[in-house]
């Protein structure tokens, strides 16, 4: 079996001795729709639930990196995606829905 290379900056996780990749959320954030957002917002801690999992399939990723996802118990699938959420390819990259303030 050849190992694929992962590519440089992505989130890896294991699944049934499989390694998997995830890009960092804030590469697809600027591509969610603003009805996401906006159901998102509505829906209040249920609907920051659902903007993750709508990220989350946007972002690019291993073939069956998904399907391994969604294949876990959801504790395990949780604490995936709550690392995942972690993940910044650097320092300066800002939190899904924090704006940074411009300085004059």
């Amino acid at each position: 079996m050849t190992k694929k290379k992962i590519p440089e900056g992505m989130f890896t996780f294991e699944h049934d001795g499989t390694t998997h990749w995830l890009a960092p959320g804030e590469t697809k954030v600027r591509d969610l729709p603003g009805r996401v957002y906006r159901d998102a917002y509505m829906d209040g801690d249920d609907g920051e639930t659902r903007l993750k999992f709508a990220l989350l399939e946007l972002v690019d990723a291993s073939e069956g990196a998904l399907d391994a996802l969604y294949s876990m118990p959801g504790s395990e699938m949780f604490a995936v995606l709550r690392e995942w959420e972690m993940f910044k390819v650097s320092e300066e990259d800002a939190d899904l829905g924090e704006s940074s303030a411009s300085s004059d």
